[in-house]
């Protein structure tokens, strides 16, 4: 995925979602790259982890793109995670290998559809 495309991703999720646990904003710094795939010519996705800059929440963030040229990324899944358990490194290759070898449309595994 481009680091432009990526970019929009990133501030769309700045704009849409606030720290489910304390309604904080998320700055840049507290936003990590976990995965990013092209799925075909003008779809992609991603994994994001996110941490509240003041509560120290976690939360996963996987998103679909469904049409690259978009300025308005679709962001599919905001999960969060308790601080108190944390993610573990297991759980991070885990989502990695998901996306790395997932062939289908990922909206449609999140909606059960």
């Amino acid at each position: 995925m481009s680091f432009k495309l990526l970019k929009k991703v990133i501030n769309q999720l700045r704009k849409t979602n606030l720290c489910p646990h304390c309604g904080s904003a998320f700055d840049e710094d507290s936003i990590f790259v976990m995965a990013t795939s092209m799925l075909g010519m003008d779809t992609g996705a991603g994994l994001l982890l996110v941490v509240c800059p003041k509560c120290d929440n976690q939360a996963f963030v996987l998103f679909e793109v469904s049409n690259v040229t978009s300025d308005t990324p679709s962001i599919i899944n905001f999960s969060t995670k308790d601080k108190e358990n944390g993610v573990t490194a297991n759980e991070v290759l885990d989502m990695h290998n998901f996306l790395k070898t997932y062939k289908g449309d990922l909206s449609k595994l999140f909606n059960g559809k």
